[in-house]
């Protein structure tokens, strides 16, 4: 068996990267996708196209590379590297390890299940597990059944909350990325962060980011309403037989007529008819934080679709140079507070 290599990815590659996502073993992220790495080269990164080959086995993968002060260049692979088993991740690491990159460190978020790789494993090929943890774990949707199969799989409540927004005359439309419609999507989620209070992008960020998917064909917005009042919205993510429940928001008024449960199945039958067959829910708390987790409210309105949770090994770091150990001695978090309060962005 030839030696795993890493190499940057060819002209003709690049032209066809989405294709090759869909074809890596997890079945294609969309944060590994080129109009995520084409919108993240307008804000601070650029994008680093690499080929991990090993025997019969290609992965594509994109590198997020970013630049900091005092320490140089490091890449992240925003839910890649696209890999499933640990064995393969343990050729792709080495295969990095050689690559000429230059940074000082490189971030991997690989969908490895936590229950197939051991902490012992993940240390012996040179990784840290990173002080943050970004959406280690989700709720997945299973579409492949037919509706009324998928219906009948969700918790009684929820389906009772399906019936009962219909029944309150609610509707859920598919609409177009206009600015008009893309602002009040923001303004929606502005509401749900008054509520919540979590960190949101600059509404530039999201108006960007939203009009590259949906140009792509890979994204779609969608608005509850009732009695002429939009209630809810989710943007929607789709690629291959996956999509991703990537944005929502919600008003306060009329909580009583559940708009976003049938907003929710809206979008699920909308993605089925489109051939997508899993519906990520896209964040809920690790088994380690249950209770006690930002994201334990959501988690409960999610749970009503599915109870099938998916939690991976999580991001962790493979140091390339000895400056990582001042980056992870607080260089990292004096990083992660300066974008955030000075540039108003994730480092990451």
């Amino acid at each position: 068996m030839s030696k795993p290599v890493m190499r940057t990815a060819t002209e003709e590659e690049i032209a066809r990267w989405d294709e090759l996502v869909v074809a890596n073993p997890d079945g294609g992220q969309w944060l590994q996708t080129k109009p995520w790495a084409d919108f993240r080269s307008r804000h601070g990164f650029t994008p680093r196209f690499q080929i991990f080959e090993s025997g019969t086995a290609k992965v594509a993968t994109l590198f997020l590379e970013r630049q900091v002060a005092g320490f140089g260049r490091f890449w992240y692979a925003s839910k890649g590297p696209g890999i499933t088993d640990a064995a393969q991740l343990q050729d792709f690491v080495a295969a990095l390890k050689q690559n000429d990159s230059g940074a000082f460190f490189a971030r991997l978020e690989p969908t490895v299940l936590e229950d197939n790789a051991q902490a012992s494993e993940l240390a012996q090929m040179g990784l840290k597990r990173a002080r943050q943890q970004i959406l280690k774990a989700t709720i997945v949707v299973d579409l492949s059944p037919s509706e009324d199969e998928s219906l009948a799989s969700f918790k009684q409540k929820t389906r009772y909350n399906v019936r009962l927004a219909s029944r309150h005359g609610v509707t859920v439309e598919a609409v177009e990325p206009s600015p008009e419609n893309l602002n009040q999507m923001y303004d929606l989620m502005l509401t749900t962060q008054e509520r919540a209070g979590y960190f949101l992008h600059t509404r530039q960020y999201f108006l960007d980011l939203w009009q590259a998917l949906a140009s792509a064909n890979m994204g779609q917005l969608f608005f509850a309403r009732y009695q002429g009042q939009v209630l809810a919205g989710v943007f929607a993510i789709y690629l291959g037989k996956k999509g991703w429940y990537k944005d929502g928001g919600s008003v306060r008024e009329h909580t009583n007529v559940m708009a976003p449960y049938l907003l929710q199945w809206e979008v699920m039958r909308w993605l089925k008819s489109k051939g997508v067959e899993s519906y990520d829910l896209v964040g809920v708390a690790p088994r380690e934080q249950a209770g006690h987790h930002i994201m334990d409210s959501l988690e409960h309105f999610k749970a009503g679709f599915s109870q099938n949770v998916v939690e991976w090994i999580g991001t962790y770091d493979l140091p390339l140079s000895s400056k990582y150990g001042l980056w992870q001695k607080g260089g990292e978090r004096l990083a992660v507070a300066y974008h955030a309060r000075i540039k108003k962005e994730f480092l990451y």
